[in-house]
């Protein structure tokens, strides 16, 4: 089966590759090696020019005629060592720069550690209470139960933030093959199966604490036909719903809408909260991995930084894309993903 969906998945998982193996060109050591080729072959290109003019400029040197000497020789010379001389100070400029941003990602790194520690440590030390009150004593069933659905609540916490991780690793080494086939979904049952799971099950599917009694309204247009992979598409639909979930206040209202777009070759799926916003400097960066706010830095609120850039690598391996826009800081932000519909397929 010929499928311009299976093309565009195969073209999304080809782009991810190339940027993954491309991304050793922009590392330290391969930046460093590329300028100091680059700059040595420029003086080395220079000295033989040079040698080659030697008879020449000691003849005009020898008899004191610069003044009346053709500009064309003074003149290449001055613009070769003008040349060589703002390649020195474009390199330094270049040194420099990686090395601000060497020391931001070392310090994304650091915050992702620091988050991936007080994220297992707290489901960590919450089973732990548990299992000791569990065989320490004897308990009535209500009690027992409820530590019994704790610790199972925090071990599928874990799963989760462990499953993320690995996701992301393999994405960040090019790794783009799927667990299954791609099939037809339609969103208009799927989307509202999808957002009863996670908000009965939050806790069990290692959602954070959905704030007060917020709530998650679908919207979807009759005839939403996706030609996706379903875990892919769950993973994508399910990370954003989280994130708006807990970016936004108490008894808050999140919108997941689904429509036609572009003649219906195009559906898209956005993701409508009344949470933190953005602001207009952070949109670019929100989808690289580890990249987390500051404002959400700064108010502890809990999370990783790799859930966007699953979002991000995944919605492209399908095929498609997706854009974050927001009105401004504490005005709600939405996120769009833009598939390929299934309409539009051959058979």
């Amino acid at each position: 089966m010929n499928q311009s969906g299976g093309l565009s998945i195969h073209s999304g998982r080809w782009a991810v590759k190339l940027a993954s193996r491309l991304r050793f060109l922009f590392h330290p050591i391969s930046l460093f090696v590329g300028l100091q080729i680059l700059s040595v072959t420029t003086i080395v290109l220079w000295v033989v020019w040079f040698t080659k003019q030697e008879d020449r400029i000691k003849q005009l040197v020898g008899s004191r005629q610069w003044a009346s000497i053709e500009g064309g020789t003074t003149v290449v010379i001055l613009v070769i060592g003008c040349i060589l001389l703002g390649g020195i100070l474009v390199l330094t400029v270049v040194w420099f720069l990686n090395g601000l941003r060497q020391s931001a990602i070392i310090k994304q790194q650091r915050n992702f550690l620091s988050s991936v520690t007080h994220e297992v440590r707290s489901p960590l030390a919450s089973i732990q209470l548990a299992l000791e009150t569990l065989g320490s004593r004897v308990l009535e069933p209500q009690i027992r139960d409820r530590l019994l659905a704790g610790a199972h609540q925090d071990i599928a916490r874990m799963t989760r933030l462990v499953d993320q991780i690995l996701i992301a690793a393999r994405l960040d080494r090019g790794i783009t093959l799927f667990a299954e086939g791609p099939e037809t979904i339609d969103l208009s049952e799927w989307l509202p199966a999808l957002v009863t799971d996670i908000t009965s099950h939050a806790l069990k599917l290692g959602n954070i604490e959905t704030p007060g009694q917020s709530q998650v309204l679908v919207d979807v247009t009759p005839g939403a036909l996706l030609w996706v992979p379903s875990e892919t598409l769950r993973i994508v639909v399910e990370n954003l719903i989280q994130n708006a979930l807990k970016y936004s206040p108490a008894n808050a209202v999140v919108l997941v809408r689904a429509a036609h777009q572009h003649n219906g070759s195009k559906i898209l799926i956005s993701v409508i909260d009344q949470g933190m916003g953005l602001d207009p400097k952070e949109i670019k960066q929100v989808f690289r991995i580890f990249r987390r706010g500051k404002r959400a830095v700064k108010k502890a609120i809990p999370g990783t930084g790799l859930g966007l850039y699953i979002v991000d690598s995944m919605t492209r391996i399908m095929g498609g894309r997706v854009r974050a826009e927001s009105p401004g800081i504490n005005q709600g932000s939405t996120f769009t993903i833009e598939l390929p519909s299934a309409a539009g397929r051959k058979t």
